[in-house]
């Protein structure tokens, strides 16, 4: 405290020699009969977030304070008046302090100490009694008059009541004696005071061994001259008090975790011995910090967490939700839609923390959005592949293993066969390696097979000859890597895969072929494709290859995350795919995509997402390969190409916005467009030529205009210098 409080103490002490006797005696019949009472009614609103204050009272006079009479009481002479006698007021400025940081909430003045701040242990215990039986008080501050151990804090403590005790004046490495003593129940914090610039107040006492429940905050206030840890203790039940405002369903010991994961971490790194948890500076702090992973409530009505749980009837938010590409204009960037715009609202999403408390978020900035046009790993991968790591005879005619073993780490050396000159882009934190293998057979009756296992299908599936649109095309090293295949492979750069091919007749042959994408560690896509292939060859220049394709994706739609607030249940999408090539010359052959696609998807019930119309795509590509163009063994492209694009579909986008007073969700409703309102088209090219017969050096160029088909966003342009080799 403060010294003129220090002075009174000691007035008081004396003044304790004449009257002792006859003050005990009324105490202890005021504390014996308070103790058959049962709980208090509620008087109060219904929501109503009461803070029991035990000080030396408090004067209404001259001050808009909402004291509940009903529950204030003066425990000391055991009578109804509670009103604040001290110089300074010190009860009263403990009550402005509580008010100022939590408005809407009321007070009961809980008076144990009298105008020379006397006090006994059996007030401050009758009145933490009231308070554990007055189901209305969901905070305490005990900012004054306590001053050891207490029977009934474990009760008040059993009662969910957040508790805040001064640290005491004492200029000590612990705090008092009863901080010391309570500090373990839950719902308790330890309160250390700091000046006006946050720096701790010489005379507080530290954190100590209570360090785990002990936070800093200002000590100094503009109701009063003076300070100290009482002062402190009464803005840590306002701020207490604040945050059950923002979710009156908490526990004690809820606002007290919220408290201490909101602290600002001060001296020590960590919790330590001088702030304990840190510092916190006002309840905006605490009730503007999220704590913990958030969910979106996607049901009508929003349960809380507890300690971390998260919100009942809520989807996941955190770095893994992800959007497809395909749609993320339409989701994420969109200024307009049929009803008139929902960006705005997706910048406004209610969400709720791990204790189920609301904030107003722009979901956007949680989101991932898949764009693999660079995928590195994918890219590096069809280098290897191109050429085959290791052939291997099975001793079956015709028939072979090809085996690659990738590894992509910090250093530029690390790589197996590559290194890079691209921007950070290219290296990864940390070390990835990735075994993949294909088993393959020539002509036997007629019948070709593959089986690959971890191969990008991009460049496996139905190359099972060098013969053929698709052998052709699978030539082509793109930095996208996607120029002339088909949305239905899947939308991951790993999968298993199978096909065989027969001929029908001399210039018809079938294909059939399955991929299946499991990818545990990248976003946990799920998917299976079942293809079908007619190829025509046109002569022994050219061929045309029309195909039939079914790709189902679990949980995910056009490659977007697996679950989420952006999650479906099941995305089923019917492609027919048409491509083509006609060699113009033995060194330049012009190739030819395009495609179409029709989806069928099924809505989650832990969605933003409802609704879903049919929804139809589009995709092309063109290009011109050539081979030992300027050198021997050099290899050339250039394309121009557009990826998968949404043409036409809609979806009920479902926005939650607002909780009601019964912690009903509130949500906007738009019809949303799906439509892309962009186009992204790549214009790409490249040249590998080898060196010296032990390696190839590579440059690949992209340039994409409306990446992800967001209107008017711009050009990228991305490029990539490679060093190949040969081991």
């Amino acid at each position: 405290m403060h010294a003129k409080i220090i002075i009174g103490l000691i007035m008081s002490a004396t003044k304790w020699l004449f009257g002792s006797v006859a003050m005990s005696t009324v105490l202890l019949v005021h504390s014996a009969a308070y103790a058959q009472t049962t709980e208090t009614p509620a008087i109060v609103p219904e929501g109503t977030i009461v803070v029991g204050l035990v000080d030396t009272g408090v004067n209404t006079d001259n001050n808009n304070l909402n004291i509940i009479s009903e529950f204030s009481t003066d425990f000391l002479l055991n009578n109804g008046s509670f009103y604040d006698g001290t110089e300074i007021f010190h009860g009263t400025t403990s009550a402005l302090i509580i008010d100022e940081q939590s408005s809407g909430i009321s007070i009961a003045a809980l008076k144990v100490a009298n105008a020379n701040y006397f006090t006994t242990k059996a007030a401050t215990e009758a009145a933490i009694l009231a308070a554990a039986q007055n189901s209305n008080i969901r905070v305490l501050s005990l900012s004054e008059g306590a001053q050891s151990f207490s029977n009934n804090m474990g009760l008040l403590s059993g009662a969910g009541k957040f508790i805040s005790i001064q640290s005491g004046n004492g200029f000590l490495a612990e705090p008092s004696e009863v901080a010391s003593a309570h500090f373990v129940l839950p719902g308790v914090v330890i309160v250390g005071g700091s000046d006006a610039e946050g720096e701790l107040l010489p005379q507080s006492n530290r954190a100590g061994g209570t360090a785990q429940r002990y936070v800093v905050t200002p000590g100094v206030t503009g109701f009063s001259p003076v300070f100290g840890t009482s002062f402190a203790a009464a803005r840590i039940a306002g701020i207490g008090a604040a945050v059950l405002v923002q979710n009156p369903t908490l526990t004690g010991e809820d606002v007290a975790q919220v408290i201490f994961a909101s602290a600002i971490d001060r001296g020590d790194a960590g919790v330590d011995a001088e702030w304990g948890n840190g510092f916190v500076l006002d309840a905006a702090q605490v009730t503007n910090s999220i704590v913990g992973p958030v969910t979106v409530p996607t049901i009508n009505q929003a349960t809380s967490g507890s300690g971390g749980s998260g919100g009942g009837g809520s989807s996941g938010v955190g770095a893994a939700l992800l959007v497809g590409g395909v749609v993320a204009g339409a989701l994420l960037a969109r200024g307009g839609s049929k009803d008139g715009g929902s960006k705005g609202q997706l910048e406004k999403t209610l969400v709720l923390d791990s204790y189920g408390r609301p904030f107003e978020v722009d979901l956007g900035d949680y989101v991932t959005v898949s764009d693999r046009a660079t995928d590195v790993d994918s890219f590096f991968s069809s280098l290897d592949e191109q050429y085959g790591a290791v052939r291997m005879q099975t001793g079956l005619d015709n028939s072979f293993i090809d085996f690659s073993y990738s590894s992509f780490g910090t250093e530029p050396f690390e790589f197996d066969r590559h290194s890079a000159l691209a921007g950070d882009v290219v290296w990864a934190e940390e070390q990835n390696t990735d075994v993949s293998f294909s088993f393959s057979s020539g002509q036997q009756d007629g019948l070709n097979y593959r089986i690959n296992h971890n191969t990008n299908p991009n460049t496996q599936f139905a190359s099972v000859t060098d013969q053929g649109s698709r052998g052709v095309m699978s030539q082509a090293v793109f930095l996208s890597g996607k120029t002339f295949v088909s949305p239905a492979l899947g939308f991951s750069s790993r999968a298993n895969s199978a096909a065989i091919s027969y001929p029908l007749a001399d210039d018809l042959s079938l294909q059939m072929g399955v991929v299946s994408v499991d990818e545990v560690q990248e976003f946990g896509l799920d998917s299976s494709s079942a293809l079908l292939q007619l190829e025509y060859r046109l002569s022994e220049r050219g061929a045309v290859d029309v195909q039939f394709a079914q790709l189902t994706e679990n949980q995910s739609f056009f490659g977007g995350s697996s679950g989420g607030v952006f999650g479906v249940d099941q995305t089923e999408t019917w492609t027919i795919n048409l491509t083509a090539h006609y060699r113009l010359s033995e060194r330049i052959a012009l190739v030819g995509n395009m495609g179409q696609g029709l989806s069928y998807i099924d809505e989650a019930d832990e969605s933003l997402l409802h609704n879903f119309s049919n929804v139809r795509s589009e995709w092309f590509g063109f290009g011109l390969l050539a081979n030992n163009l300027f050198s021997d063994g050099d290899r050339a492209g250039i394309a121009w190409s557009q990826p998968m694009r949404i043409t036409s579909g809609e979806v009920d986008y479902v926005i939650p916005y607002a909780l009601d007073a019964q912690r009903s969700v509130l949500k906007n409703t738009s019809r949303l467009d799906l439509q892309s309102e962009g186009a992204e088209h790549r214009l790409e090219a490249y040249y590998r030529i080898p060196v010296f017969g032990f390696g190839e050096i590579g440059s690949f160029l992209m340039m994409r205009s409306e990446p992800n088909h967001v209107q008017g966003v711009g050009t990228d342009y991305s490029a990539m210098v490679t060093l190949r080799l040969f081991m």
